[in-house]
């Protein structure tokens, strides 16, 4: 009986990580209780020896994000309570020359939210002023 796996070639010690392995990396970070910032550059090898690493860390215990301001990756992001039930979402900071600029509902955003990403009414609002400015 044949088995058919695929095979993958090794990651490479110098080419860059794929932008898929970043955000997969990322995701697990946020997913794992795993305190570490991504960086921004950093090998294939350096990438996957680090998805491997994370996967070894035990899953994060759901908390509930409070209403509030987040910053993410460099975005800020507002958290607001459902009008229609339990639960929380959050929503974008969008500023688009020739668009209105505001908040944008984002599916699925508030689970890349945590404690850590936390920030003050007041940054917040300096953020959107700088933005705009």
């Amino acid at each position: 009986m044949s088995t058919d796996t695929k095979s993958y070639p090794a990651p490479s010690e110098t080419e860059p990580a794929s932008w898929k392995q970043k955000r997969y990396l990322r995701a697990l970070c946020n997913d794992r209780e795993v305190d570490f910032d991504v960086p921004p550059r950093m090998t294939e090898a350096r990438a996957s020896e680090l998805i491997d690493l994370a996967l070894t860390f035990p899953r994060r215990i759901p908390d509930l994000r409070e209403p509030g301001f987040y910053v993410f990756d460099g975005d800020l992001y507002r958290v607001r309570e459902r009008q229609t039930g339990p639960g929380v979402y959050a929503e974008l900071w969008r500023v688009e020359p020739g668009k209105r600029t505001g908040w944008k509902y984002m599916p699925g955003a508030v689970s890349s939210l945590f404690d850590k990403h936390k920030v003050s009414d007041e940054l917040a609002a300096e953020m959107m002023k700088e933005s705009t400015a």
